[in-house]
């Protein structure tokens, strides 16, 4: 009986905190079990921000995470500041790059998105809450400078990279060719990173555990989901560590977080 009150209570929790976020409350419910066709919606909130968004999806979720959970910033010493400088790596329709940009008006914010469509939802949300202070790049995030085969899913929010002995496994209509840019060169260009986001499905692993100290000495706080199918979290943390990050996990959500101590870095 215990875990079911559990349960009972924290839907209770959940239903008054997603009636207080939103507007348009009922869409929400609506849209989170899965019985919408496909289409475009609009998510009104409470604090003035609107999101396209597509239904029968994992975007009511994802927007939710953002604006309810705050899961990337719920951390003490992980808040955004006014001038911070935020590479939103994985961008998808925006919900974190429009989070992070109220937050950090002063600064700037750097998103990469690699899918064109989802691309084009992270420039109309942008566009219909009149953010200002958001670069923008159609692009994945890599390794080096170059192309990539993309993995178009069948809910945006799960497209990913595939190199060439993967390919077999994706049916060649759903594979699209995109740009990448260069992690190491994204960090060495800027002066700082006070926030670096990132959700790009697996990627993290090879970006980060490559990474030269002296370019991750640039980055202040790093909060991402990690997919332990493609590699070693533990080793993640510990390389992380190595280089002056104290690491906290939240394992319900996969999500790793790394606040540099101040005694290391520029």
């Amino acid at each position: 009986m215990t875990k079911i009150w559990k349960k009972i209570v924290y839907s209770i929790k959940r239903i008054r905190l997603v009636s207080a976020a939103y507007r348009n409350f009922p869409l929400w419910f609506v849209d989170r079990l899965h019985i919408m066709s496909r289409k475009r919606i609009l998510y009104k909130l409470r604090n003035g921000i609107n999101i396209i968004a597509e239904s029968n999806t994992l975007d009511c979720q994802f927007i939710s995470e953002m604006f309810i959970d705050e899961q990337y910033t719920y951390l003490s010493g992980f808040e955004i500041h006014p001038t911070d400088t935020v590479l939103d790596l994985g961008a998808h329709k925006g919900f974190f790059s429009i989070f992070a940009a109220k937050h950090a008006e002063l600064g700037k914010i750097i998103s990469y998105e690699a899918s064109p469509e989802t691309y084009q939802y992270l420039l109309e949300n942008l566009k219909i809450n009149n953010i200002k202070n958001v670069e923008t790049f159609n692009a994945a995030i890599g390794l080096s400078d170059g192309t990539v085969n993309f993995h178009i899913a069948e809910d945006p929010g799960c497209s990913m990279i595939v190199n060439d002995e993967e390919l077999h496994n994706f049916l060649p209509e759903n594979i699209k060719v995109v740009p990448t840019v260069s992690f190491y060169k994204t960090i060495e260009a800027l002066s700082k990173v006070d926030f670096l986001k990132m959700d790009i499905e697996g990627m993290e692993f090879s970006m980060l555990m490559n990474c030269p100290e002296t370019l991750l000495c640039k980055v202040k706080r790093i909060a991402l989901e990690y997919h332990p199918e493609s590699g070693n979290v533990d080793a993640l943390a510990q390389h992380l560590e190595k280089v002056g990050f104290k690491i906290s996990f939240w394992k319900e959500r996969r999500l790793l977080y790394g606040l540099r101590e101040q005694k290391v870095g520029l």
